[in-house]
């Protein structure tokens, strides 16, 4: 009886810690392009959903999840739509809590780049004749050493 009458009591003055809590989701970015979309999610108290399991759902295929991943410790996930739509985004924290949001997505523009995804450098962007002089040149600068190693052992 008296454990019935805490309970009661608690519900009373602090309905959402006894009950549970509801989770609210944001499009943190608010852009209707293909650019990066950051999503943040968190209870209704206020405190982030840290490591939540997030699913992605294109436009073209909404039943088909095309991508798992985790919020990160401050209830953000950040994802690059690829086709125009309306995407939708869950998160679960395995606790029987869930949040959605769609995010529309009404333009495929990236700005200045026209599509073109810059590779950051590395060899990759390095023209073939500078890639082949510079192999030939470790090649060359290999037996050099060992020349210069072999000829000090004499």
């Amino acid at each position: 009886m008296v454990y019935t009458a805490v309970v009661l009591t608690a519900g009373l003055l602090f309905p959402a810690e006894v009950f549970g809590h509801g989770v609210e989701a944001f499009n943190m970015i608010g852009g209707e392009s293909n650019k990066a979309q950051s999503v943040y999610f968190k209870y209704s108290t206020g405190e982030p959903m840290m490591y939540a399991k997030i699913r992605v759902y294109p436009p073209s295929q909404p039943d088909m999840e095309i991508l798992q991943s985790i919020t990160d410790r401050n209830g953000y996930f950040m994802f690059m739509p690829d086709e125009t739509g309306d995407w939708k985004i869950d998160a679960e924290d395995g606790m029987g809590h869930l949040g959605s949001i769609m995010i529309p997505v009404q333009s495929l523009e990236t700005g200045d780049s026209g599509g073109a995804v810059s590779s950051g450098g590395g060899l990759g962007s390095t023209p073939l004749v500078l890639r082949l002089l510079l192999g030939l040149s470790l090649i060359l600068n290999v037996f050099a050493v060992y020349g210069f190693i072999a000829s000090r052992k004499v």
